[in-house]
């Protein structure tokens, strides 16, 4: 089942299997999902509009990064990474340019040497300034969970039109990013040898430093939306490296 909305702008310390001890940063509401997909296993459940949503300043994100930041840092916690992440798209903040900036300037003076990346699906990084923000970051983790427009439009169910096109270009075009790949099986599945294929040479297009290989952990809110074995991603990654010589790992 879905788990609830992250609440806080920082929030953790989390343990998480891609970015070991990290805190993660939310820079959309605490009232609903946001988003330019509506994944079908997406860990908050549908995207769905209720009305008008309000965002945090640029006050209230430098407010609370320096109060948690320094907290962190003053109880001397081990960090691996801060990841912006949330309730959906990050990068669709109005003021994503100004919040990197302020992430970069916070972390320089209290966390000094911990990366900052983002969790992103990608939507946005064909856009000139959102690109220039996103190469100020230590990590870009950049969603491809197809190979085709077809699949990808029935597992992440984008908004608007041209989508597919825009994300591929945009990535090809997006230096030194780690693409992170969700596998399921059920109602869709990209894990038939035609999607693989398919993936495989979007991915040799696109060439990331390297590919997270991963499926669910949680029942989403569609039940018909299943996991992949440990064995089946150690195969697609496998077949990624062999093909392409692009590290993948895989976490299960």
């Amino acid at each position: 089942m879905p788990i609830p909305l992250q609440t806080a702008i920082v929030y953790g310390p989390l343990n998480s299997r891609r970015f070991g001890q990290s805190l993660g940063i939310n820079l959309l509401p605490d009232t609903q999902k946001l988003c330019t997909f509506d994944c079908l296993y997406c860990q908050y459940g549908d995207t769905r509009k209720i009305g008008s949503v309000s965002l945090p300043s640029l006050e209230e994100i430098e407010e609370e990064t320096d109060a948690l930041f320094s907290s962190v840092a003053s109880k001397a916690m081990k960090i691996d990474w801060i990841t912006i992440a949330g309730n959906g798209e990050p990068t669709l903040h109005p003021d994503f340019a100004a919040v990197v900036e302020i992430l970069i300037r916070q972390r320089d003076q209290y966390l000094y040497a911990v990366p900052i990346g983002i969790l992103s699906n990608a939507s946005t990084c064909d856009q000139p300034r959102i690109r220039e923000s996103l190469l100020k970051l230590d990590g870009r983790f950049m969603k491809l969970d197809a190979g085709s427009s077809a699949t990808f439009a029935a597992l992440n169910r984008p908004s608007g039109s041209g989508a597919w096109d825009r994300i591929v270009h945009g990535l090809s075009q997006l230096p030194r990013i780690v693409l992170q790949s969700m596998f399921v099986t059920g109602r869709v599945d990209n894990t038939s040898d035609k999607e693989i294929e398919e993936w495989i040479k979007v991915v040799h297009t696109i060439k990331p430093e390297a590919v997270q290989v991963y499926t669910i952990q949680r029942k989403p809110e569609h039940p018909d939306i299943l996991p992949v074995t440990k064995e089946k991603l150690q195969m697609i990654a496998c077949r990624l490296t062999n093909e392409t010589h692009i590290p993948a790992m895989v976490y299960d």
